[in-house]
């Protein structure tokens, strides 16, 4: 995860990894990034960079 910086922004700073609840803390994680997300991208491109 620590090889290159853009592992460790695509796996969400690690909050996979908790001890604690991974899949809930994940998942916030993820919708924190598409919330901000949103506010740079359009639909189709959120969208294309998820299929990438």
């Amino acid at each position: 995860m620590l090889s290159h910086p853009a592992h460790f922004i695509a796996l969400g700073f690690g909050s996979g990894l908790s001890p604690v609840a991974p899949g809930t803390a994940g998942t916030l994680w993820a919708w924190l990034a598409y919330l901000v997300l949103q506010g740079f991208l359009t639909t189709s491109q959120i969208g294309w960079l998820i299929a990438v």
